[in-house]
C-alpha cells in the first residue's frame, strides 16, 4: 500500500486539518480515556480480594496490603465482604459515569469535526475559479460535499474507539497478568494472533469495497439529475422504464457493496466465540488447573469471565473499528486531497492584497491578441481577438455558433483567463491576484439563469438581510427590466415566493427579473449574455433601451441585427475566425 494511505499517515492528515478548538476537544477525549482504562483496572483489581474473601474470608489475614488498608479505616472481620462490596460497587458507578461522559463527547466531537470538514470542502468550492467547475461536474461536487464527508466521520470515531478500547483492554489485561502471568499471556497471544490473522484477511477485502465504493458514489446522483433535467424528454419518448432499469441495477449494486462494507466488520463475533469455546476447553484440559486449589481456580475463573466480558465487546470493537477504518481509506483520501487543496489556495487568497479592495475602472478595457483553448492540443475557441471598450461604451458582440462569445463574456469578466494575450484594464493587467478586484465593478446577466425558491426581493437582493433591502432601487430596477407592471399584479407584490428555479416565471419574466438583479448593484460595467432572447420584439426593444440609456459601460451578446442601432460598437467574432 501506499506510504500516503498508511493509517497513520491518514490521521495526520486528518489532524493536520482540524481546528486548534477540536486538537484541544481531543486532548480532553484523550484523558477521559485513560480515566475510564484506569477505572476499568481497578474494578478489576478490587474483584479479586472480593472473590477471595467472598470464597475464604481468612484471605484478607495473608494479605498485608489488604490487613493495613481495613485497619486503617477500622474495618472489622465481619465488615469486610460489606466494605470490598461498596467499594467495588461505587468504582463500577464511576466507571459508567466515565464510559457515559465518553460516548457524549466522542459523538458530539466526532459529528462536530464532520461539520468542520463539511464546511472546508464547500468553502474550498466555492472559492475556485469558474474553470474549475467547467472541468468538475456539479454531481462530483455534491457527492464530495455530503455524501464523502459520512466516510470521514466513520473514520474519526473508529480511530477514537481503537483507542479507548485499546486502553481500557490494556488497563484489564494487566490485571490478569499479574494474578496469573502464564495462562493470562497465553490467552492474550493467541487472541492476538487469531485477530491479526482474521483482520489481514478482511482488510484486504474491506479496502477493495471501499474502492470500489467511491467510484460507484457519483453514479446514483449523476441518474437521478439527469432524469429530473430530461423529465419533459423520458416523458414524451417514453424513457421511463430505460432511466428506471439503469437507476435500479446501479442502486442493487451500491445496496451490495454497502453490505458487504457493513458484514465484514460483524464477521468476528461468530468467528471469535468459536475461538474462545474452543481455546477456553483446551485451556481446561491441557492447563493443569486440578493442581491448584479449589479457591484459586474459582477466583481465576470469575476474574477471567469478568475480564472476558469486558474485554470481549472491545476486542470484537478493536476489529470492527479497523476494517471500518480500513473500508473508508480510499474515499477519506479524496476529502484531503481537496482539504490540502484548500488551504493552499486560502494561503493565495489571502495572500493578494490586491483582491481585497476595488479595481479602478475610469478609461477603457483593452483586449490584446486574446486566444484560448480548453485544452493543450485542442483547436483555439478564440484566435487573436484584440479590441478596446471606452469607459461608458454599449457593446454589442455577434457571431456565429462556435465563435467564442460566451467565452470571450467569461474572460472579460474574469472567470477564465486567456491561453495568451492580455485583457488590461486602465493599462492594469488582470490576473489571478486582481481577478476579484476587477470583478467588483461587474453585474452580470447569465444566459442560464438561477432564482432561488425564495421571494422576488430576496431574489433581486440576493446576499442582503431582507430588512436591509433598498426598495426604491428594486422598484427603479424592475420598471428599466420592464417586470414592475407584472409584479404588481401578484397578491404579496416582491414578497411573492417564486418556486424552485423560478417555476412560477415563464422564460421571459425570468431572464427579465435576472436584468433586474444586475441593475440593482450599481456597478460600473453591465454584461448580458444574450438576456433577452426570450422577450417578444416590442419587450426586447424597451428593456434594452432602458439599459443602454444606463450610466454603466455595457456589453452585451444579441442575435437580434434590429437592435444594433442601441449600440455605439460591435465586436464581430466572424472577422476573427
Amino acid at each position: 500500500m501506499d506510504k500516503n494511505q498508511s493509517p497513520i499517515n491518514i490521521l495526520k492528515r486528518v489532524y493536520f486539518h482540524l481546528e486548534n478548538k477540536r486538537k484541544k476537544h481531543l486532548s480532553a477525549l484523550f484523558i477521559l480515556s485513560i480515566l475510564s482504562s484506569l477505572t476499568e483496572s481497578i474494578s478489576i483489581a478490587i474483584l479479586i480480594p472480593f472473590i477471595n474473601i467472598f470464597v475464604n474470608p481468612d484471605t484478607f489475614m495473608t494479605n498485608i496490603s489488604l490487613k493495613y488498608l481495613f485497619n486503617t479505616f477500622n474495618v472489622k472481620n465481619d465488615e469486610l465482604l460489606g466494605a470490598i462490596s461498596i467499594l467495588f460497587i461505587l468504582i463500577v458507578i464511576f466507571s459508567a459515569i466515565i464510559k457515559i461522559s465518553f460516548i457524549h463527547f466522542s459523538n458530539r466531537l466526532t459529528n462536530t469535526i464532520t461539520s468542520d470538514f463539511r464546511i472546508k470542502v464547500f468553502d474550498f468550492f466555492i472559492n475556485q475559479n469558474f474553470s474549475y467547475f467547467a472541468s468538475h461536474g456539479s454531481n462530483e461536487i455534491m457527492i464530495s460535499l455530503l455524501k464523502k464527508s459520512k466516510f470521514t466521520s466513520q473514520l474519526i470515531m473508529s480511530s477514537i474507539n481503537i483507542l479507548n478500547s485499546i486502553f481500557i483492554s490494556i488497563a484489564v489485561l494487566s490485571i490478569l497478568v499479574l494474578f496469573d502471568p502464564f495462562n493470562t499471556i497465553i490467552i492474550i497471544l493467541s487472541t492476538a494472533l487469531f485477530f491479526y490473522a482474521i483482520f489481514k484477511i478482511q482488510a484486504i477485502k474491506a479496502f477493495k469495497v471501499g474502492e470500489e465504493l467511491n467510484s460507484k458514489l457519483r453514479f446514483l446522483v449523476d441518474i437521478f439529475t439527469n432524469a429530473v433535467g430530461y423529465l419533459p424528454e423520458i416523458i414524451i419518448y417514453n424513457l421511463r422504464n430505460f432511466y428506471s432499469k439503469i437507476y435500479r441495477n446501479y442502486s442493487k449494486k451500491n445496496a451490495q457493496l454497502n453490505s458487504d462494507l457493513a458484514s465484514i466488520p460483524q464477521y468476528a463475533k461468530p468467528y471469535f466465540e468459536t475461538f474462545i469455546i474452543v481455546f477456553v476447553v483446551a485451556l481446561i484440559y491441557f492447563g493443569n488447573l486440578s493442581e491448584k486449589s479449589i479457591v484459586t481456580n474459582i477466583s481465576y475463573f470469575a476474574i477471567l469471565a469478568f475480564a472476558a466480558q469486558k474485554c470481549l465487546p472491545l476486542i470484537n470493537g478493536i476489529y470492527k473499528s479497523s476494517i471500518v477504518f480500513k473500508g473508508s481509506i480510499p474515499i477519506v483520501i479524496d476529502t484531503l486531497n481537496i482539504l490540502d487543496n484548500a488551504k493552499h489556495n486560502s494561503r493565495i487568497l489571502n495572500n493578494s492584497v490586491e483582491n481585497k479592495k476595488i479595481l479602478p475602472f475610469q478609461d477603457k478595457i483593452k483586449a490584446e491578441n486574446i486566444k484560448f483553448q480548453y485544452k493543450r492540443g485542442l483547436p483555439y475557441i478564440l484566435n487573436g481577438i484584440s479590441f478596446e471598450i471606452n469607459k461608458g461604451d454599449n457593446v454589442i458582440i455577434k457571431g456565429k455558433t462556435g465563435t467564442g462569445k460566451s467565452t470571450l463574456i467569461n474572460i472579460l469578466l474574469g472567470l477564465i483567463s486567456p491561453s495568451n494575450g492580455k485583457l488590461i484594464i486602465d493599462d492594469v493587467e488582470i490576473n489571478e491576484n486582481n481577478q476579484m478586484a476587477w470583478q467588483k465593478n461587474i453585474a452580470l446577466v447569465p444566459q442560464s439563469i438561477f432564482l432561488n425558491d425564495a421571494s422576488i426581493l430576496e431574489n433581486i437582493a440576493l446576499t442582503e438581510n431582507p430588512n436591509e433591502i433598498d426598495m426604491d432601487k428594486i422598484i427603479q430596477s424592475t420598471k428599466i427590466a420592464q417586470i414592475d407592471n407584472y409584479i404588481d399584479t401578484l397578491p404579496k407584490k416582491y414578497n411573492e415566493n417564486l418556486g424552485e428555479r423560478g417555476v412560477k416565471l415563464s422564460g421571459g419574466q425570468r431572464q427579465r427579473l435576472a436584468i433586474a438583479r444586475a441593475l440593482y448593484r450599481n456597478a460600473n460595467l453591465i454584461v448580458l449574455d444574450e438576456p433577452t432572447n426570450a422577450l417578444d420584439r416590442e419587450t426586447e426593444k424597451k428593456v434594452v433601451d432602458s439599459i443602454t440609456k444606463s450610466k454603466a459601460t455595457i456589453i452585451m451578446i444579441s442575435h437580434s441585427d434590429y437592435l444594433f442601432d442601441k449600440f455605439n460598437k460591435v465586436i464581430d467574432l466572424n472577422k476573427f475566425k
